[in-house]
């Protein structure tokens, strides 16, 4: 299967994260960035439900990071670093397996 140059970018920004060679903000600042421009241009249209089901994922789960640890006591849904980790990495196996 082909994947879109974009698409392996957002893929290795995930990797690099997971990896921890980037830390939660600078991911969060960057799948935003390029995961705005995917959805903006509808490159969607280029791939299959998988990739779009784990970007749309990942994304969904950024939004629930927050660096604050003031603000996250302020509520049960927001993630810190460690958790936010967590769960991409499991979006990130499931990913993985449904390529198989």
């Amino acid at each position: 299967m082909k994947i879109p140059k974009k698409i392996k970018t957002l893929l290795k920004l995930v990797e690099k994260f997971l990896e921890l060679k980037m830390n939660a903000i600078e991911f969060e600042k960057k799948y935003e960035k390029l995961y705005s421009e995917l959805l903006f241009k509808n490159s969607f249209e280029e791939i299959n439900n998988n990739f779009n089901d784990f970007l749309a994922d990942v994304h969904a789960e950024i939004n629930y990071f927050e660096p604050n640890e003031e603000y996250r006591k302020e509520h049960s849904s927001y993630l810190d670093e460690k958790q936010l980790r967590k769960r991409v990495t499991k979006l990130y196996k499931k990913l993985r397996s449904s390529l198989k």
